[in-house]
């Protein structure tokens, strides 16, 4: 297997994998996975919010979790292709979210909105 160059801060250094190292499955044939629960939070400021009395919701990575405070069940909202830089909460009888992300490789930072 060949290496490559990785960065650690200013330093560039070639990696290689262990001699004994065996070419893995191809992505194609592995199982899909699924999110079961989040565990993190992105220091977003004002990104923390109530979306009822029992659930908050919160960005994490390219993630916007919702997550009840009494079951600690999450859901996700996952259309996000980059990092989420914001996330905001309407107040009314139905609730709306809006989430943007950093702008991605299309320079277009997008937002979205939903229920």
């Amino acid at each position: 297997m060949a290496g490559f160059d990785a960065s650690f801060g200013p330093l560039r250094r070639p990696v290689f994998p262990p001699a004994d190292a065996r070419e893995g499955p191809d992505v194609a044939d592995l199982p899909s996975l699924a999110i079961e629960k989040v565990h993190g939070f992105a220091t977003v400021p004002s990104s923390l919010h109530w979306v009822s009395d029992s659930e908050i919701v919160y960005p994490c990575a390219r993630l916007v979790v919702l997550m009840d405070v009494v079951s600690l069940e999450q859901r996700f909202f996952r259309r996000h292709s980059a990092a989420v830089t914001a996330v905001a909460v309407s107040r009314g009888t139905q609730p709306l979210c809006a989430s943007g992300q950093a702008r991605g490789s299309g320079k277009t930072a997008e937002i979205f909105v939903w229920d």
